[in-house]
């Protein structure tokens, strides 16, 4: 209570509350607020904090596969094949669907779909059908339905002779049907090499150079063979390796594709995870400089 002069005597003046109460009030709404402010940017810095941490691990992932999908053929991606046996799983990469098997002496050529196979290791990619093969003069003749294939016994490539390079020695013979481009088997007799194309019987007496008509059929033409068990399964083993590359799984891996189906919507949580990322690192940034 305060005390006002009049004349010779105090006269009490009693003090208000209601100002004292109404700065008590302010003060308690302003330490609520600022308490509540302080728990919106902490949340706010743990979203960020943790988005960074997600999206690190997918920004990561996206540069290091763009990296190399940029130095392919620095790093050879292309030409390295998948092995592992699982991911292959994942790819639902099968085994062949035909084995097409000849023998030649004591080596033994073989069509798994599209793989050409010599003594069960990888030659190269065939889409024709073998029709044959045989050897003569340590070396092999692959016949395919439109060409021949010279290889040495080591699998490497000498030569390689379509059909229709054949048919053109006979350009100017009116008796050789110029429609059989296709052959159909091949066989040795002596160190001559003897193929059927259509209904008509060429023969080659220098190593596939020239070539004449013959005029008699043969019995004994190169025919498919029961391939041994072991070599059986190192080629079903070893076609599913020849079938997908580093490269394309590198590929899926960074458009999103290799975990399938759920690949979109990890992108799409990736994306949004950014988004918040770059958000909430604003609106910490504009708290700052305040």
């Amino acid at each position: 209570m305060a005390y006002a002069s009049c004349r010779s005597y105090f006269v009490p003046i009693p003090t208000p509350a209601f100002p004292i109460k109404l700065t008590r009030n302010r003060n308690k709404h302003k330490h609520r607020r600022s308490t509540g402010t302080r728990r919106f940017w902490k949340l706010l810095a743990s979203v960020h904090r943790y988005s960074g941490v997600s999206a690190a691990l997918f920004i990561i992932l996206i540069s290091v596969s763009g990296i190399l999908l940029n130095h392919t053929h620095s790093f050879k991606l292309d030409q390295q094949q998948v092995t592992w046996n699982w991911l292959l799983n994942h790819y639902h990469i099968g085994y062949p669907n035909s084995l097409v098997s000849y023998q030649a002496e004591e080596h033994w050529l073989t069509q798994a779909d599209h793989q050409i196979y010599l003594d069960g290791n990888y030659l190269f990619e065939q889409s024709a059908q073998l029709a044959g093969a045989v050897a003569i003069n340590d070396m092999l003749i692959l016949a395919f339905h439109n060409q021949l294939v010279l290889l040495d016994t080591d699998g490497k490539l000498i030569e390689q002779i379509d059909i229709a390079s054949v048919l053109q020695q006979f350009a100017n013979n009116p008796s050789v049907d110029k429609q059989s481009t296709i052959i159909n088997a091949i066989q040795t007799i002596n160190d001559s090499v003897l193929i059927r194309a259509g209904s008509m019987l060429m023969l080659s007496t220098d190593m596939l150079l020239n070539w004449q008509i013959a005029s008699s059929d043969l019995t004994h033409w190169s025919s498919t063979r029961a391939l041994p068990t072991q070599l059986e399964q190192q080629i079903n083993q070893q076609f599913r390796h020849h079938l997908i590359n580093w490269e394309r799984v590198i590929l899926d891996l960074h458009s999103g594709r290799l975990p399938g189906p759920y690949g979109i919507y990890l992108a799409d949580i990736s994306a949004i995870i950014l988004i918040l990322l770059s958000i909430t690192g604003i609106a910490l940034w504009i708290r700052r400089r305040k």
